[in-house]
């Protein structure tokens, strides 16, 4: 594979990685973040800022790994082996690691791999929080081949310490970030929903089944988002975390388009998935030259609970100096050309 390298600015470097079929793939140093997904078909199938700049600050977090805590703690307050810890948040409620996320720290890059047929790339930042107990080494590695790319998640801390990340790529599979989620389906291997309240904390565990929020089987996305809008949901879409019926080695989710005929398979270690329907778009433009409608991409954020270090209905996502963090995001595309 070819490896392209380019400086943006002295501190924000990309890493392009072409393949034999023409496949490019676009990382910045900037929260290890996905930029590009070009297919051979010359589709970008991921949203990425035009401006680069906008990668170092709250947004829409457009491919970055965010952490220590994906999504948001109600009332920033945690606890930790007895200790009460407020964390420092401008919200109400923690959100993303608030602003010291990792998805705006600069990490250093190493290309670990390059064959004909992969390459692995890691990212690597020492992490600390004034808030957070710890001093933490987070690695962040990235196997591309053709047709996929393999997230692997490493942290290691120097005390117990909270540790929930998760990249946050807006996906579109016909790379049309002008038009909603109406050619796009979606399957998601979970009997149950964590319903959200205005806040859009998650709260009530329901089943799925006769719901609009039941994916077991393939179906479109539209009719569910359109149904929560008009229930005058704060969420305006889907924002909810689907916890899956089992741990499997094979794919949870599955989101597909009828026009383009692309699929993409998500496999993981994690206990279950955030979707979001990109449900409040910036006006930031994007590297296609426009601004991302309403609903026009969906991030699929594999991870543990939000909350779950407030909720004991759930696993946390936590890390210790005897048990380091360790998890898995397989993104697999598939289609007629790729």
């Amino acid at each position: 594979m070819n490896i392209i390298t380019n400086n943006i600015t002295n501190t924000i470097k990309e890493i392009t990685i072409i393949s034999e079929k023409n496949q490019k793939i676009s990382l910045i140093n900037i929260g290890a973040s996905l930029t590009e997904w070009v297919t051979s078909s010359w589709k970008n199938i991921v949203a990425g800022y035009q401006d680069y700049h906008d990668y170092l600050k709250p947004g829409m977090y457009l491919g970055t790994n965010v952490g220590m805590n994906a999504g948001r703690i109600e009332n920033s307050v945690i606890e930790i082996d007895g200790k009460k810890i407020i964390l420092n948040s401008k919200h109400p409620h923690f959100l993303h690691g608030g602003d010291n996320s990792l998805a705006f720290k600069t990490f250093d890059v190493s290309i670990e791999k390059n064959s004909t047929n992969q390459v692995i790339i890691c990212f690597s930042h020492d992490y600390s929080d004034e808030n957070l107990p710890g001093i933490f080494r987070v690695e962040i590695r990235y196997y591309i081949i053709e047709g996929s790319i393999r997230i692997v998640y490493d942290v290691s801390s120097s005390h117990n310490s909270l540790c929930n990340l998760t990249n946050h790529t807006y996906f579109n599979l016909d790379g049309d970030f002008t038009h909603d989620l109406s050619n796009h389906e979606l399957k998601i291997k979970a009997s149950h929903v964590v319903l959200v309240n205005q806040d859009i904390i998650g709260k009530e565990i329901i089943d799925v089944t006769n719901s609009e929020f039941d994916f077991r089987m393939m179906k479109p996305i539209m009719p569910t988002i359109e149904t929560i809008k008009l229930r005058g949901e704060k969420a305006l879409g889907l924002d909810h975390y689907f916890p899956f019926d089992k741990v499997s080695t094979e794919a949870q989710i599955t989101l597909k388009s009828k026009t383009s005929n692309k699929e993409l398979n998500v496999f993981t270690t994690y206990p279950g998935v955030t979707i979001y329907t990109t449900n409040y778009p910036e006006k930031k433009m994007l590297k296609h030259g426009y601004t991302p409608l309403q609903h026009s991409a969906i991030c699929l954020e594999v991870q543990f609970q939000s909350n779950a270090i407030n909720d004991k209905r759930f696993e946390a996502g936590l890390v210790s100096p005897n048990r380091p963090y360790h998890h898995e995001i397989y993104f697999q595309l598939g289609g007629p050309t790729l």
